[in-house]
């Protein structure tokens, strides 16, 4: 609903310039509120992400601010759920190790406590060697025309891109 029709105006009416700058500003309250609701239609996002997005398209910091808050309100924003469904997604499509799982958790703008929490259930369910396993199978197609040794360096710098640690990557290396 436009703010002019929850303001109840009618032709003939005569504003104050108290009444346009009131009507102003819930206009460009209720854009900054659509915007939101846009990204977050499309997928969920972290506070710090969202904020970003809404300031670089120019809207008011205190502006932005006041819908984060109204939106973390009603529940529409929660990290803790983002991280974990984050987490979840990003483990299931393009497999990494729990040091990238970190970092990008970090990058989204998440708080350290949200991070090691999520990240001790995320590999709780899937075992980081598992992972980096059957990453390194499903890869070693790529390397097969290769000299051993250079597809066993090959196949340790990518694991190693995947953010899994050099314990787990030579655990996997005993076996490829």
């Amino acid at each position: 609903m436009s703010v002019l029709a929850q303001l109840n105006l009618k032709k003939g009416d005569v504003l104050s310039a108290d009444d346009i700058k009131r009507i102003l500003s819930r206009e460009q309250r209720a854009q900054v509120q659509e915007s939101a609701f846009r990204y977050l239609a499309r997928r969920a996002h972290s506070e710090k992400e969202l904020g970003t997005k809404l300031r670089r398209k120019g809207y008011r910091h205190d502006l932005v601010d006041e819908i984060l808050a109204d939106l973390r309100k009603k529940n529409y924003l929660n990290d803790e759920q983002f991280a974990a469904l984050y987490a979840r997604d990003r483990l299931a499509s393009k497999p990494i190790g729990e040091r990238r799982l970190r970092y990008e958790l970090h990058q989204k703008g998440l708080q350290a406590e949200t991070i090691d929490g999520i990240v001790r259930a995320a590999y709780a369910e899937v075992s980081e060697v598992e992972l980096a396993g059957s990453l390194a199978e499903r890869r070693k197609a790529h390397y097969q025309d290769l000299e051993e040794t250079s597809s066993r360096k090959r196949m340790q710098a990518f694991l190693l891109r995947r953010g899994f640690s050099w314990d787990t990557v030579n655990e996997v290396m005993q076996t490829f």
